[in-house]
């Protein structure tokens, strides 16, 4: 049996057999996507999983799915029920695109986190990855990734993600204290390149579901492992591809973090101050209001200054979470 197909051979093969036949427009784009199922689906529910498929009603659908039945491109097969399988002899598909379907993964295991197959792919990322890569680490140093430095000459971005110290397991705060003080130390160290294309962050949320995991325009690396256990070590890594439920998931967390988390105000100051500005700008609109309100207020009843502070700190909320939600969305780390 050859190797497992791609998706693009699979998606070219399966449309041109279909293509063979003389199929109505719901026939054919109902018999593509069945085709994808080589075990079969169960014949009670078929117009009601490819109803959404041809934009039919369930009773349109099960029209559609007895046609296909009665050319014998849908067969019956007993199982734990009966099952509408696609005739794939008939249609002349090969019997390896079949068991490649059946065996499919939509995702690949790497091993442990430091294991050999884990760390070779990761420093594949970094020396062929031209777009971004985004890390969040757990307490980890820079001498884990020896090939920053080279992503950075060429002008290639990477974005890592420090736990919080009050986020680290207890006991761990000097380890975490003598980690940072070491990225400051490297960064501030290295080529003006380094700190032009790296950016090194701290967390502001508390991320041990993400230690250790990656994620580039067209994969993540998830470390799959038990909540309970606070080692990263023992976890399973496994890579998926950008369209996958993992990969949309890990996306989606990636782009709160990154939104929320806080540049290294001694390496990059400027990006520090431009992060507070932004994120603190409920409390300097909120002081810039107290001011006056307690100036004109000065000779008067202090119940009314507080009246007057506390009504003005409400109006400030909304404005600030107005501005928080319309002009401030979360980060979208590729410009989906």
């Amino acid at each position: 049996m050859r190797a497992a197909f791609s998706d693009t051979e699979i998606r070219k093969i399966i449309d041109d057999a279909v293509s063979r036949q003389s199929l109505s427009r719901p026939e054919t784009e109902a018999l593509i996507s069945l085709a994808y199922d080589p075990d079969g689906l169960p014949r009670d529910s078929i117009a009601s999983i490819i109803s959404p498929v041809v934009s039919l009603s369930l009773e349109e659908a099960q029209i559609v799915a007895m046609d296909l039945v009665s050319k014998d491109l849908l067969i019956t097969e007993d199982g734990t029920g009966p099952r509408l399988v696609v005739n794939y002899a008939l249609l002349q598909i090969p019997t390896a695109l079949v068991e490649s379907l059946r065996h499919r993964k939509t995702y690949e295991e790497l091993g442990h986190p430091t294991g050999p197959r884990s760390t070779t792919t990761l420093e594949h990322i970094f020396d062929t990855e031209r777009g971004r890569i985004f890390l969040v680490l757990g307490v980890t140093s820079h001498r884990a990734f020896r090939r920053l430095a080279d992503r950075a000459d060429r002008g290639w971005e990477t974005i890592l993600v420090l736990p919080n110290k009050k986020h680290v397991p207890a006991g761990q705060e000097d380890h975490w204290k003598q980690i940072v003080s070491e990225w400051k130390s490297f960064l501030r160290g290295g080529k003006r390149s380094l700190r032009h294309s790296t950016r090194v962050l701290v967390a502001t949320n508390s991320i041990p579901h993400l230690f250790t995991t990656g994620l580039t325009k067209n994969c993540v690396r998830f470390n799959v492992r038990p909540t309970s256990d606070e080692s990263t070590r023992l976890g399973e890594m496994v890579q998926a591809q950008a369209g996958s439920t993992l990969y949309e998931m890990v996306y989606q967390q990636y782009c709160q973090i990154i939104a929320s988390s806080v540049p290294l105000g001694r390496v990059w100051p400027f990006d520090w101050l431009k992060y507070y500005l932004k994120h603190r700008s409920l409390w300097i609109l909120l002081a810039a209001l107290a001011v006056p309100a307690f100036y004109f207020n000065a000779s008067a009843n202090p119940l009314a200054v507080g009246v007057t502070t506390f009504a003005l700190g409400i109006l400030a909320a909304a404005v600030w979470e107005y501005m928080r939600q319309i002009k401030w969305p979360p980060t979208e780390l590729y410009g989906k």
